[in-house]
């Protein structure tokens, strides 16, 4: 893991229990790794502890995430 006032990088190995049936990871898993990279991010910008919250969250998949590989996540 990587942690920079407004940067982060989180490394990520799903299992197999988060696989749907094409054996691919399931887009909700996804989008929770996604939106807690994201969050840090933001607090880690932050002069002083703040809650953080996402009011929308859209997601464009450009290939599937397998399972039992790692998967880095960097968010700005």
């Amino acid at each position: 893991m990587l942690v920079e006032p407004g940067r982060v990088e989180l490394v990520w190995r799903p299992g197999p229990e988060l696989t749907n049936r094409s054996g691919v990871v399931h887009g909700g898993y996804i989008a929770t790794a996604l939106d807690d990279a994201c969050g840090m991010a933001s607090g880690s910008a932050a002069e002083r502890p703040t809650l953080h919250l996402t009011m929308n969250l859209n997601v464009d998949y450009l290939r599937p995430v397998r399972a039992g590989r790692s998967t880095p996540w960097p968010a700005r």
